[in-house]
């Protein structure tokens, strides 16, 4: 991929920047629907900029992933899958533990029933879970090269989240995928991303798509699943995967541009944190705000400001959680 030279710490920065500025998007969109709005009334699906930014943040971070994995997996080959399991499936392991501590803590202070509750708070770190299945299916895509193979990886495991429960968290997984084989697919081609006419494009087929996407529907897990795959789920899920793809491309074309930028270094040091501060701020809005704070609401200038002075506070509580090896293991997956 043609972007800005490699830094001498092996890290490409324009990477960085993209998963900073991401990141940044998920708090800001986090902030929209908890902190703006009411969390409960679903009035974030219609709110314009919620629309726009959860079209496509999180197929970017999937296509990320998807560019990152195939090196990885290269040298590791299915080992990756262990350190995947590692990296991605402890925090998720340690909000199941959190919310069941809470659980606890309710039933001794306030005499509630006690219902443990061992899958749903999985679902805030869903993304997690989604980006390991990626992971597994990965490894075996790349097991052998003939196009056949490659090709029945590409198309068997969707197939089999649209007409089966087989895959956990299979809405999310149908649109997750193709995104983290595009990256995949830009990583082997070397793909250039500084095409403008592309980026004219993308512009316009990202805004058409804004426009009509209707509030009813999630923007990411629109129903086709095993449950719903009539016609309808399929245009649904492909004007909802080309508004994906559209600002996909568009994002990473400006954010070449704004990576000459001397003041997003900053931007470029959290980038090299993004697992972590989305397993943080998932635990912020769950167990903080919507406990001690579900009435508080911003308006959205104050809610942008919200999201960038939680960004850096996030920020700084990773710096200090990776000295304890035991703090990073259990909330971060790392081992290292």
């Amino acid at each position: 991929m043609d972007t800005i030279k490699t830094s001498s710490t092996g890290r490409d920065p324009y990477w960085d920047i993209v998963k900073g500025l991401l990141i940044f998007l998920v708090l800001f969109g986090h902030s929209i629907q908890i902190v703006h709005l009411d969390f409960a009334s679903r009035e974030c699906f219609s709110h314009p900029l919620f629309k726009a930014i959860y079209i496509f943040h999180m197929p970017l971070f999937a296509l990320v992933s998807g560019y990152f994995s195939v090196g990885s997996i290269s040298r590791r080959g299915a080992r990756q899958i262990f350190r995947a399991a590692t990296h991605l499936l402890i925090p998720c392991l340690t909000m199941v533990a959190i919310d069941n501590a809470k659980m606890i803590y309710l039933f001794f202070k306030e005499a509630s029933a006690l219902n443990f509750r061992f899958l749903e708070p999985f679902g805030s770190l869903w993304f997690l879970i989604c980006i390991f299945e990626c992971c597994i299916f990965m490894c075996i895509l790349l097991y052998r090269t003939s196009w056949w193979w490659r090709s029945f990886w590409c198309v068997f495991p969707i197939a089999l989240a649209v007409f089966t429960p087989a895959i956990p968290w299979a809405r999310f997984f149908v649109f997750i995928y193709p995104f983290y084989l595009l990256g995949a697919y830009m990583y082997s081609k070397r793909w250039n991303v500084k095409n403008v006419w592309v980026f004219i494009l993308s512009s316009v087929a990202f805004v058409c798509v804004n426009a009509i996407f209707a509030p009813v529907h999630y923007v990411y897990s629109a129903p086709l699943n095993y449950e719903s795959h009539d016609w309808v789920s399929w245009l649904v899920a492909a004007i909802r995967f080309v508004g994906g793809l559209a600002g996909c491309l568009c994002f990473l074309y400006l954010a070449t541009l704004l990576c000459r930028l001397s003041w997003l270094k900053v931007i470029r040091d959290i980038g090299k944190y993004t697992l972590a501060i989305y397993v943080l701020q998932s635990i912020f809005f769950s167990y903080v705000w919507l406990n001690y704070f579900p009435t508080v609401h911003l308006n959205l200038l104050l809610s942008f400001v919200f999201a960038v002075l939680l960004l850096f506070l996030l920020y700084g509580c990773t710096l200090l959680i990776n000295k304890s090896r035991v703090l990073k293991f259990f909330i971060f997956g790392e081992t290292k």
